[in-house]
C-alpha cells in the first residue's frame, strides 16, 4: 500500500472549463480534472479576452526549463508499489523545446509552469486572466499568449495558456489537457516508455488489446460504466489524477451499513485555490471496469466540486487515477472514435492493510 499513515495531504486541483473573470460561468457543467500530492488535478480553461494577433518570431534552439535527468527520460512511467506513474509527452512551444507536458485527459484545456514561461520570454498577464476551477474552489490566473504547441500529429495555434503556480506539476513544464482532443489517438506504452500521438484513422483496436466501451461527455470526458464492489459507478479517465478519487454517493453506497465505523484515515485535500477540503482514505472493494479490474486501491472520498461541475454529484462516480491505470501493460485512446483499448496485465496487486 502506497498510502503513508496518519494524516494524509492530498494536493487535488482541477482546471476545468473556466470562464471569462469575473464573468458568470457557462450553463452546461464545464470539464475538469483532479491532481494530488499523493493525488493530481484537472485543469479546463478558457481565455477572459480574444487572443490578439502575436508578431511571429524566429525559431531558436530547443531548450529545457531545468537540466535533463534519469527520471526526465521517462515518458511512460508504470505504477509500482512505491511510485505512482505519469504519462509525459514530448512538447515543442512557439519553436522551442522539446518541454515535457503531463498528458491530462481530464483537463480540456493545456496550462504552462511559471519557469516555462520564463525560459520562453513570456510575461503572464492578470488583466488577460483565466478563471479556474479546482477541486476545492475558484480563483483567477494569470495567462500566456502561445502560438504554436506541437506534440507529435498535435497541433494548438494561437491560444492563451493559464499559467499555474503549483506542485501539481511535479516538476514538469506543463500539462496538455487532452480531454480538448478531437481527432487524436493516444497510445501510453509502459513496458518500452511509449508516448504517441497520431491522427486517428478509425483502426481497429491494437493485437493483445481488449475494448473498453466508453462514453465521450461534454467537454471532451472519456466515462466507463463499472462496479465497485456492488455499486454500479461512472468513472472517469484521468491520467492527470495520480490518485483515484470518489464521491460521498459512491462512499455511502459502499460503507452506509457501517455507521461511520469504516477504517481510514483523514486526508486534507488542497487545490489550486486557498481553500481546503477534507477526504476519507479507505481501501475500497474490487474494481470492475470490464477489461480493468484491480483490488486494494485506496480511494479518496469527499465532497468534492469537481463532481458537482460535472452534474454528478447525486450518483456514485469516481475519476479513475494513474494509481490504477498505470498498473496496465499498455493503453489507447481514440478521441475521434471515444474508444478505449487496454493491454490488461497487471505488474501487482496492491491490496495491503491500512494500517
Amino acid at each position: 500500500m502506497r498510502a503513508a499513515l496518519g494524516l494524509l495531504c492530498l494536493q487535488c486541483v482541477l482546471l476545468t472549463s473556466t470562464v471569462p473573470a469575473r464573468a458568470a460561468p457557462p450553463a452546461t457543467p464545464p470539464t475538469a480534472k483532479a491532481a494530488v500530492v499523493p493525488a493530481t488535478s484537472k485543469i479546463a480553461a478558457q481565455s477572459s479576452q480574444p487572443l490578439p494577433p502575436q508578431p511571429t518570431q524566429p525559431t531558436q534552439p530547443a531548450q529545457s526549463s531545468q537540466p535533463l535527468s534519469p527520471q526526465d527520460l521517462l515518458f511512460a512511467c508504470p505504477t509500482t508499489l512505491d511510485h505512482i506513474g505519469r504519462v509525459v509527452a514530448s512538447v515543442m512551444v512557439d519553436g522551442k523545446g522539446p518541454f515535457r507536458f503531463i498528458i491530462d485527459t481530464g483537463a480540456n484545456h493545456s496550462t504552462i509552469s511559471p519557469q516555462l514561461a520564463a525560459v520562453l520570454g513570456l510575461d503572464a498577464s492578470a488583466r488577460q486572466s483565466m478563471h479556474v476551477i479546482g477541486v476545492t474552489g475558484s480563483a483567477d490566473v494569470e495567462s500566456v499568449p502561445i502560438e504554436r504547441l506541437q506534440a507529435g500529429d498535435l497541433v494548438i495555434s494561437d491560444t492563451r495558456f493559464p499559467v499555474i503556480r503549483s506542485p501539481i506539476m511535479a516538476g514538469a513544464d506543463g500539462i496538455l489537457g487532452a480531454a480538448g482532443l478531437q481527432d487524436e489517438r493516444l497510445l501510453v506504452d509502459f513496458r518500452h516508455n511509449r508516448v504517441v500521438i497520431t491522427r486517428s484513422h478509425g483502426d481497429s483496436v491494437p493485437w493483445g488489446f481488449t475494448r473498453v466501451w466508453a462514453t465521450r461527455l461534454n467537454g471532451g470526458l472519456l466515462s466507463v460504466p463499472g462496479e465497485v464492489g456492488d455499486v454500479r459507478v461512472t468513472a472517469i479517465i484521468d491520467t492527470g489524477s495520480q490518485h483515484t478519487l470518489g464521491n460521498m454517493a459512491l462512499y455511502q453506497a459502499l460503507y452506509a451499513r457501517e455507521r461511520g465505523k469504516g477504517k481510514y484515515l483523514s486526508a486534507d485535500v488542497y487545490g489550486a485555490t486557498r481553500q481546503i477540503g477534507s477526504g476519507k482514505l479507505q481501501l475500497a472493494p474490487l474494481i470492475d471496469l470490464g477489461a480493468i479490474k484491480i483490488g486494494g486501491v485506496a480511494l479518496v472520498f469527499g465532497d468534492f466540486h469537481i463532481f458537482e461541475a460535472w452534474g454528478m454529484a447525486d450518483r456514485p462516480a469516481m475519476i479513475l487515477g494513474m494509481d490504477v491505470l498505470g498498473t496496465l501493460n499498455a493503453f489507447a485512446i481514440d478521441f475521434r472514435h471515444g474508444e478505449i483499448a487496454v493491454d490488461s496485465q497487471y505488474a501487482y496487486d496492491s491490496a495491503a492493510p491500512l494500517g
